[in-house]
């Protein structure tokens, strides 16, 4: 689910990168967009994990039943995963639909 996420966060910054009217090779990126959901993608991987494991940690510092953790990290890293492999590229596709065009 992790990947899933940065998927999703990566198809969207290439999308909005995407450039179809170029001439010269160096120009066929943008550049700009896909270095920074490069950067991103690479900073949601953590965050991604810690919500899948960070209650866990916080219930064994607190003593309470393992269990507890296993599911509130189940609930938090699925909705917090999906969130991000679903919304990036929901909120980019009117722009799918017109790439290339003039």
């Amino acid at each position: 689910m992790c990947l899933a996420g940065m998927n999703g966060i990566l198809l969207s910054f290439g999308v909005l990168g995407a450039n179809f009217k170029w001439e010269d090779l160096r120009k066929m990126s943008a550049g700009g967009l896909g270095c920074l959901g490069q950067f991103l993608g690479m900073l949601y991987l953590p965050l991604a994990f810690g919500l899948f494991i960070g209650p866990v940690w916080l219930v064994s510092a607190f003593n309470w039943p393992q269990g507890y953790g296993y599911l509130v990290g189940f609930v938090l890293g699925l909705v917090g995963t999906g969130t991000c492999a679903f919304l990036p590229p929901w909120l980019v596709r009117g722009k799918v639909e017109r790439l290339g065009e003039a």
